[in-house]
């Protein structure tokens, strides 16, 4: 079973690109400054709801498409105010981010991940934002839950 959790995609407008040599100083300060940020997160949902008096173990995903979009962090919450409300507890662990990657592609570490959860039977309970953070496409995000 998969929760489909939807609310409108929180994004950037800055315009500009940055020199080459930056980006991938950019991407690991931003990738460390997600997870920071959703650490923080998940640990206060946990004092919320402890593991031991969830109905449920499961996961979330979360995914910015660009560098100009900074909402993972955002999306994490609005996810664990959701699991909290149904009383489904998400690890950190069980957390899948993808940073500055298209939905269009199948192939993102963080999806992957959750894929190799998923196909260990981990989690029965998949949380993400909205469908256009799983793939650009709706067809795609319903083909994946299908999966």
């Amino acid at each position: 079973m998969f929760v489909l959790f939807g609310m409108a995609a929180i994004g950037g407008d800055r315009n500009g690109s940055l020199p080459q040599p930056d980006v991938s100083d950019e991407r690991q300060s931003r990738w460390n400054r997600s997870w920071d940020e959703i650490r923080q997160i998940v640990s206060e949902y946990h004092m919320l709801l402890p593991r031991q008096e969830a109905k449920a173990v499961d996961a979330a995903y979360a995914r910015y498409s660009s560098r100009h979009q900074d909402s993972v962090a955002d999306q994490i919450r609005t996810i664990m105010n959701d699991a909290i409300r149904k009383g489904i507890f998400i690890p950190l662990e069980n957390v899948f981010l993808d940073l500055a990657v298209r939905g269009v592609k199948n192939d993102r570490p963080g999806l992957n991940d959750l894929r190799v959860c998923l196909a260990r039977k981990e989690v029965r309970v998949m949380f993400f934002f909205a469908t256009n953070r799983l793939f650009r496409k709706t067809y795609r995000s319903l083909q994946f839950v299908e999966w």
